[in-house]
């Protein structure tokens, strides 16, 4: 059944404010120094910081799922509001950690806020756009936003990394907390979009959701392509810090750097729905993930001058991103959209945490250049088997969305 205008002229407000809300959940004035901060300020080695990613990885897998079914039961804005407000708090935790217990109880919240948000955020935005009649431009509006996120981020990097000049490192962290309650204040103020709510019992929602990816060949192997590239990107923004300043970059630099890399990876974001109209679903999923795996070859030089070609890991991730959370949300029931995005994340963690793990122990033993190029032969030959497994699979068409309480084609 068709929203009504009142419902229709309120959700079309709520999309109006969602970018200032997509933006703020993540205002992260650290992104060029909290690496530095945890080696120089908390005594840790970069070995030690990647091990602690698994960490958080490792909660996030946990948390994913249980989120999902938070927003697909109860509310996608509840979700965001809650994510919001528990990564405000781990923003405070990080910078002013002065115990190793602190600082991993802080790795947890941003673990299960971050879990809160992902899977809401796409599902809030798609049904959204489906009560006003637009769903078919989620993969471009996903995009923009993703993109204009990241602008904004980059810009917020810039100003944490010239605070440094003047600041401790923890200033710009424990400031992005303040930010963050902005956002929860945001999602506050958005309206719950109408859509089909489960009636099937908590645990009975998140299991019906991680069986229909498994069981379902076409959604497993994107799924296993998608967690391959966002892997690969996680990869670069724990490494390109060190790989830097190891080649004399000051630390105070390094926030222009990553704002530039977030340019590229904003562009990725943006060319997202244009991959889509003229590329196809079909080509993306074979050029893009080569991409993102090739890129790790520029770390892997640690030469400067190819450096840039670093960054191609964060663009095809980005571009990526949005063309699959579409293709998986229209395929799944209403009922378990957030469930299955957030299953298509906790993969992602998964294929992190196991990249983090053997980068983590490999960097202390081998040195970074070569665990980098070891990784980035492993990620090629997962995302090529996928593909190929996918296409076999035979459902690489795109559909329109289903209507509200219209169950999937």
């Amino acid at each position: 059944m068709a929203p009504d205008a009142q419902t229709v002229a309120a959700v079309e407000r709520s999309l109006r404010l969602l970018p200032l809300w997509w933006v703020l959940r993540w205002a992260w004035l650290g992104e060029a120094i909290w690496v530095i901060y945890l080696i120089e300020d908390r005594g840790l080695t970069l070995g030690q910081v990647l091990l602690f990613d698994a960490v958080v990885f490792g909660v996030t897998v946990l948390a994913e799922v249980p989120t999902g079914v938070v927003a697909d039961r109860y509310s996608r804005r509840l979700s965001m509001v809650l994510g919001s407000l528990v990564s405000a708090g781990a923003f405070v935790a990080f910078g002013l950690a002065g115990t190793i217990e602190v600082l991993l109880g802080s790795y947890v919240l941003f673990a299960v806020g971050g879990a809160l948000m992902s899977g809401a955020d796409d599902a809030f935005l798609f049904d959204s756009l489906r009560a006003v009649g637009r769903a078919e431009q989620f993969a471009s509006a996903a995009g923009r936003l993703n993109g204009l996120t990241t602008v904004a981020i980059a810009g917020f990097t810039i100003v944490g990394g010239v605070m440094v000049i003047w600041t401790p490192l923890s200033w710009p962290i424990v400031l992005s907390g303040l930010l963050s309650l902005l956002a929860a204040g945001c999602a506050w103020l958005l309206v719950e979009p109408p859509h089909q709510a489960s009636r099937s019992s908590f645990l009975r929602t998140g299991r019906n959701a991680g069986l229909r990816v498994l069981r379902m060949p076409a959604l497993r192997w994107v799924v296993v392509i998608a967690a391959a590239v966002q892997a690969t990107e996680l990869v670069v923004f724990s490494t390109f810090q060190p790989i830097l300043v190891g080649e004399g970059v000051a630390v105070w630099a390094l926030g222009w750097i990553a704002a530039a890399m977030m340019l590229v990876s904003a562009a990725g974001s943006w060319s997202s729905g244009h991959f889509g109209r003229t590329v196809g679903l079909d080509r993306s999923l074979r050029l893009l993930p080569a991409a993102a795996a090739l890129a790790l070859l520029g770390g892997a030089s640690q030469l400067l001058w190819l450096f840039p070609l670093f960054a191609l890991a964060r663009f095809s991730h980005a571009a990526l991103h949005p063309l699959v959370a579409e293709y998986l949300a229209s395929r799944v029931p209403g009922e378990e959209r957030a469930t299955v995005l957030s299953v298509n994340q906790m993969a992602a963690w998964i294929a992190t945490i196991v990249i983090t793990l053997g980068l983590g122990l490999a960097v202390d033993r081998s040195g970074l250049g070569p665990s980098l190029a070891v990784v980035s032969g492993l990620l090629l030959a997962v995302t090529v088997g996928a593909y190929l497994l996918w296409r076999a699979a035979g459902d690489r068409e795109a559909r329109p969305p289903p209507a509200l309480g219209e169950p999937p084609r």
